[in-house]
């Protein structure tokens, strides 16, 4: 393994003319910064460069970790600082820019504030969940900056949130065809645009028979909701412009 390591270090050195990730280093980072930020301690899954390019500033590391009682992959986003000052063909440093576990902490805060706008609006038999959060300038899949603040839920305010940090997500609201009407677009419409200036929502209504939802109820409740196990008779998306 040692020899992999060094030869793929010769390689990139020589080749594109820049150090080296050094891999045991960044994943020493990522791993106090999780448990500086979260206190909590992750293992290690695996620590790679997610792409590779001539120029340097494109370098992208991304750890995969996983707390020891889940199967979840979580994700820390590094960069490296550029340097190699003790000319040992390594980055010198590196930095967390970026994780997705934020989404499990804001998401249940997320769905709480959604749904009471929607039940505030005449809304009453309708399961929901919040799917793929994510903070403007985050530059690979969903999550948060490193900076965001972790917040509890005494202080979550989500009209606050949404104006002070940018964050994109999908309300998906799943509903008996009974409770349809065609008016359902505006009414979800204008129930959030004094909350939201933007089209920061994706909203996506699927629409099923009420013996379905019946069952689609049951299993939201007891945590085994699969979609794709009901047939969707009707559905929408659409953003609040």
């Amino acid at each position: 393994m040692l020899s992999v390591v060094l030869g793929g270090a010769f390689m990139l050195s020589g080749c594109e003319n820049r150090p080296s990730t050094n891999i045991d280093e960044a994943e020493k980072v990522a791993l106090q910064y999780m448990k500086d930020k979260y206190n909590v301690l992750f293992d290690i899954e695996s620590c790679n460069e997610k792409k590779e390019s001539f120029r340097s500033d494109s370098v992208l590391i991304e750890a995969r970790l996983k707390l020891s009682d889940s199967d979840t992959d979580y994700i820390v986003d590094l960069k490296p600082s550029f340097f190699d000052e003790d000319k040992d063909g390594f980055y010198d440093s590196y930095i967390a820019i970026s994780d997705n576990y934020m989404c499990d902490i804001m998401k249940p805060m997320i769905k709480e504030d959604m749904d009471d706008v929607l039940k505030e609006a005449g809304f009453d038999n309708f399961v929901s969940c919040v799917e793929n959060i994510t903070q403007d300038g985050i530059d690979s899949g969903h999550g948060f900056l490193s900076d965001f603040p972790v917040i509890t839920n005494n202080e979550f305010d989500l009209e606050s949130i949404m104006c002070e940090y940018d964050l994109n997500f999908y309300y998906q609201i799943h509903i008996p065809i009974s409770e349809s009407d065609n008016q359902i677009k505006n009414r979800i419409i204008s129930s959030y645009t004094s909350l939201f200036s933007a089209d920061f929502v994706c909203f996506h209504i699927y629409m099923y028979s009420d013996e379905d939802f019946v069952k689609i109820n049951e299993r939201i409740n007891n945590d085994d909701f699969n979609a794709s196990e009901f047939e969707i008779l009707d559905e929408t998306s659409f953003n609040l412009s």
